[in-house]
């Protein structure tokens, strides 16, 4: 359309104030649409003014006002300048309105796709790109070659910092990420979550494992792809003896470091790394990686006589253990929790006396500390029932007592 022709429909809206606001209300309409329903096209139904609500009412309303010469001239007037703009078409009602309703009743004013940049031009309203048209943009493109990852739409629409790249939006780079994956997983036979979090998201290995969300949207939109996703393995840092005859759990790392240097006799020590160690893959052959340290005999037959007797130890209560099992740690409430949580997975295991007879009888005589102290009060007191006999009879109620904690390392146990 050329100039001259835009001017004189500015002029005819400007004097058309009905024809001007039922344009205005399918502006409105239109703005309220996401980006990615732009292609659907929606009507105004003109209805009697008690059954709309909204801006519609009061437009209908002034359809009756007598110095317009009644609603069926003003109605005329809508269809004469929808012929004559071609901004807009009218839709008649599917059923004729009957004896002494309004012509236009039940009638669609429908919007032209195509007319809407010129319209915009004449009503000054230029249309508004919001963040979230921006994402549905940018998830539908991707969508495009893979429908599943429609699904981003439901992730929050906040994009995380330091996605932006030069001539890329922060949006479109970040939908790239998530549209990178099912290649990666079609082209690997197997792969750890963090493995293809770092491969994906510029390099961050523990992008995807920070949400839950992400982690389930990407299990619900590559079903047949995530089960070449395999979980990371544990790390289990043991010392071995020579020979074998019990397995000993220890908290923390520098008492593990200094049992390894002076073992009991015949005893693995196994470093849990505090809850860590408490996993329930603990007990899976596939889910588990063992790293002895170098100084004792964990090389060869060693190590795979400890491997299959570790499996072997009973996981059921009634089973008989195949080899004693052992904890200790700090004797706080944070500790006897480690050693609840680890007879899950080994049912049998046992509080050591020899580590924790020193340090019972140091909170006895008064010594150990407030847990105030040390940042602790606020630690949970476990079930005694989760608890060994002597864990249950003598290590919980001497806390209970006493009101003090003290820490493994404080024993001469192993240094």
């Amino acid at each position: 359309m050329d100039p001259e022709e835009d001017r004189r429909l500015l002029q005819e809206l400007l004097n058309e104030d009905i024809v001007r606001a039922l344009l205005s209300l399918l502006l409105d309409q239109r703005d309220r649409q996401s980006s990615a329903n732009r292609e659907t096209v929606r009507d105004l139904i003109l209805k009697r003014p008690d059954d709309v609500r909204g801006a519609l009412r009061p437009l209908i309303s002034k359809f009756f006002e007598p110095q317009r010469g009644g609603d069926e001239q003003v109605w005329k007037e809508v269809e004469d300048f929808a012929r004559s703009s071609g901004l807009f078409e009218i839709v008649p009602a599917r059923k004729a309105p009957g004896f002494g309703e309004p012509l236009w009743l039940n009638s669609r004013v429908r919007w032209l796709v195509e007319s809407e940049p010129r319209l915009r031009k004449l009503l000054g309203r230029p249309l508004k790109i919001t963040p979230a048209d921006d994402w549905e943009r940018a998830v539908a493109a991707v969508a495009a070659d893979c429908r599943a990852l429609s699904q981003l739409l439901e992730l929050p629409l906040a994009v995380p910092a330091g996605f932006a790249r030069p001539a890329v939006s922060a949006i479109e780079a970040y939908v790239d990420c998530w549209a990178s994956i099912p290649k990666i997983l079609q082209s690997a036979e197997s792969i750890t979550w963090r493995q293809l979090s770092a491969l994906a998201f510029n390099g961050d290995s523990k992008f995807l494992e920070a949400s839950e969300t992400r982690l389930r949207l990407c299990r619900e939109m590559f079903p047949e792809l995530v089960i070449k996703l395999k979980e990371r393995p544990l790390l289990v840092h043991i010392h071995l003896p020579a020979d074998l005859c019990q397995v000993l759990f220890v908290e923390n790392q520098d008492t593990f470091l200094a049992l390894a240097v002076a073992p009991p006799p015949s005893t693995a020590i196994v470093y849990s790394q505090g809850f860590k160690g408490t996993a329930r893959r603990l007990r899976d052959r596939d889910s588990v990686v063992f790293c002895s340290l170098g100084s004792g005999h964990g090389t060869g037959d060693n190590l795979e006589a400890f491997k299959s007797a570790w499996f072997a130890i009973g996981s059921e209560q009634h089973q008989e253990p195949s080899l004693p099992v052992l904890f200790w740690g700090d004797l706080d409430y944070a500790g006897l929790s480690i050693a609840a949580r680890l007879r899950v997975q080994f049912p049998h295991l046992q509080c050591w006396v020899e580590g924790y007879g020193p340090m019972v009888a140091e909170l006895k005589s008064g010594g150990g500390h407030l847990p105030i102290q040390a940042g602790k009060q606020n630690q949970a007191e476990p079930c005694g029932e989760a608890l060994c006999e002597y864990g249950r009879e003598i290590l919980l109620p001497v806390l209970q007592q006493t009101g003090r904690f003290v820490d493994q390392e404080w024993s001469s146990v192993g240094a």
